[in-house]
């Protein structure tokens, strides 16, 4: 890790336009590039027809997405060009010492021990070794799990990259208003808590923390 130039950001004030990966946010680009600062999450898959700006790229560094987002699933290469600020969800030394201890406790297990592999250097790489890294603080996800814990996330589940990276915008940047397009809490991999993160972002938009586009919560 010592090529890379930590870098940590500032505040962000304005409108963030935090961009997931479902298709809906496509018909919003023009929103999505009129933000003061646009976050992608990924894969960044709908990068071009879902706007063309790309300000921060966030990436989850461990477990088979992040090792299938090095190797196979690339992210958008509109989306590199960019050049933006690449924001990682785990530090690595955090995940080195939570593996060690995971180990120590229950033993070697391959299957579940493959969730907690780092890959944040071939990430990092696969991208053209964008300048300027980010390790999002170690206690963002720990935050966001017991948020959606709160509204009904059964122990035992992981929060999406896309709920981690809101946790740390409304923790980090209280002063922004983050828009939050192509979230249908919906996914392939039951093991986040789907449901809790959509009970969240609901509540945080009927308080005034967040708009979603489109609103989903309408369609439930």
């Amino acid at each position: 890790m010592s090529d890379f130039r930590h870098v940590a950001p500032d505040p962000l004030v304005g409108t963030v336009a935090l961009v997931g990966e479902a298709p809906n946010a496509c018909d919003y680009a023009e929103e999505i590039d009129a933000c003061d600062v646009v976050v992608r999450l990924n894969r960044a898959k709908h990068c071009g027809k879902a706007g063309t700006r790309t300000d921060v790229l966030a990436l989850m560094n461990i477990g088979p997405k992040g090792a299938l987002m090095a190797k196979s699933w690339r992210v958008s290469e509109q989306a590199i060009a960019a050049r933006p600020a690449l924001w990682f969800v785990f530090r690595p030394k955090w995940l080195a010492m939570a593996r060690a201890k995971q180990i120590e406790k229950h033993g070697e297990n391959p299957a579940r021990d493959a969730y907690m592999q780092d890959h944040t250097e071939a990430l990092h790489k696969s991208v053209g070794a964008l300048p300027g890294v980010f390790f999002l603080p170690a206690d963002t996800t720990r935050n966001t799990t017991a948020t959606l814990a709160d509204f009904g996330a059964k122990q035992g589940t992981s929060p999406s990259t896309g709920a981690i990276v809101a946790q740390f915008l409304l923790a980090g940047s209280p002063q922004a208003h983050i828009k939050a397009f192509g979230f249908t809490h919906e996914g392939a991999w039951h093991g986040h808590p789907w449901n809790a993160e959509a009970a969240w972002f609901d509540h945080l938009c009927a308080e005034g923390r967040m708009a979603r586009k489109p609103d989903t919560a309408a369609a439930r």
